[in-house]
């Protein structure tokens, strides 16, 4: 396994959130996400694209009791840095549901950088408990600042942060 120097610590700070993010699709939304990646050097050109076309195969929209969200990411391959990037839409965009397919206006992406399948399954499971908590995903949905954002993110994920 390719390790880097940070041995597979996860990175999310302020930068690798998007407030108020205007997209007319879904691919527009993955496109500008996938950009604050890349601006960190966290994953290969290729990223993009894999997110995308992943999407179209397996989608990741997820029905919460209460906002659409989606957890896009690619496989490994296009993954040098362990990340995390949060957007948060002005008005919703369609993805397709995960289980049934159906669309699904979603309003919160958490968009996942994998360097390995170990880590994305906490990653997921962090990201669950956020989609469990009613108050959290509001407070993150409609958060006003990308300061707010983070410190509503940071308890579940903290012990992954180096």
């Amino acid at each position: 396994m390719n390790h880097n120097k940070n041995g597979d610590k996860l990175k999310f700070d302020k930068d690798m959130i998007m407030l108020n993010i205007r997209a007319s699709s879904s691919d527009e939304l993955l496109k500008e996400i996938s950009q604050l990646f890349y601006d960190k050097d966290y994953v290969h050109d290729s990223f993009k694209q894999a997110i995308i076309k992943r999407e179209e195969q397996y989608p990741t929209g997820l029905k919460t009791t209460s906002i659409g969200v989606a957890i896009p990411h690619a496989d490994p391959v296009h993954v040098k840095q362990e990340s995390l990037a949060v957007g948060i839409l002005k008005d919703a965009v369609t993805f397709n549901e995960m289980t049934s397919g159906e669309p699904l206006n979603v309003e919160i992406v958490f968009m996942l950088g994998i360097t390995d399948s170990g880590q994305h399954l906490i990653m997921l499971k962090a990201i669950s408990e956020i989609l469990r908590d009613k108050e959290k995903l509001s407070n993150i949905r409609y958060a006003a600042t990308k300061e707010e954002v983070y410190q509503c993110i940071l308890p579940y994920i903290s012990e992954l942060l180096e």
